[in-house]
């Protein structure tokens, strides 16, 4: 699993790299955001961790998941 993380942490720099904060959070043709995508990354990564460590989310992050 570790490695699919180093990939993917790969992948998001190839793609991020020398963005501008403007550019990060620009919706182009109201299509989301690279931000919104990257939060999606990060809250999902976490949830997936929180599954494999056997534990529940708690009502906090059920609501970040559902917003």
């Amino acid at each position: 699993m570790l490695h699919a993380f180093d990939l993917a942490l790969d992948d998001l720099t190839k793609w991020t790299e020398g963005l501008t904060d403007g550019e990060v959070h620009a919706a182009p043709l109201e299509l989301p955001s690279v931000a919104f995508h990257l939060r999606h990354i990060a809250r999902s990564t976490d949830r997936l961790l929180s599954y494999a460590e056997g534990n529940q989310l708690f009502r906090g992050a059920v609501d970040g998941a559902q917003g």
